[in-house]
């Protein structure tokens, strides 16, 4: 049987900033496989918001097929993984562990071009326009769907 250590969702998050890339960009290690993802890695199978709230608990392998990764995913009977986070109040989560700064490193320089960029405003999977916006169309978001025609964003 495996320990599982509970850490501080302070302390969680100062293993997530040691990586030293943006949030999208935290990297976890799936428990079952190894294998090494981040919400960058995901957004190709989900929403940037799903994708961030994906990465800490699910591996890809669940979303692709024939891809990289297994289809475990944390919560079920099985307790696989060894670390646990307390959260502020004080429930207990099980998450994948965050990979080393240089893993993270690594899978961001192959997964930055995943993320989808609005080709008029620049907002992307992760940062939406200030009130939200959807893709319109690859490189589009709704909130400058009209304006493009126009050659401007009123942002």
């Amino acid at each position: 049987m495996r320990k599982h250590v509970q850490i501080s969702m302070d302390e969680f998050k100062a293993r997530l900033e040691a990586q030293d890339v943006p949030s999208e960009h935290f990297a976890f290690r799936c428990p079952h496989c190894g294998h090494i993802q981040s919400p960058a890695s995901l957004v190709q199978y989900m929403e940037g918001k799903d994708a961030g709230n994906t990465a800490y608990c699910c591996c890809e392998g669940r979303f692709n097929s024939g891809g990289p990764g297994c289809d475990w995913t944390l919560g079920g009977m099985l307790r696989i993984h060894t670390l646990e986070v307390i959260t502020d109040d004080g429930h207990v989560v099980p998450v994948f562990e965050p990979a080393t700064p240089e893993e993270a490193q690594a899978l961001m320089s192959t997964t930055v071009g995943n993320i989808k960029k609005c080709r008029v405003c620049g907002c992307d999977d992760f940062h939406a326009c200030p009130g939200g916006c959807s893709w319109v169309e690859p490189g589009l978001c709704s909130a400058c769907a009209g304006d493009e025609a126009w050659g401007c964003a009123w942002i």
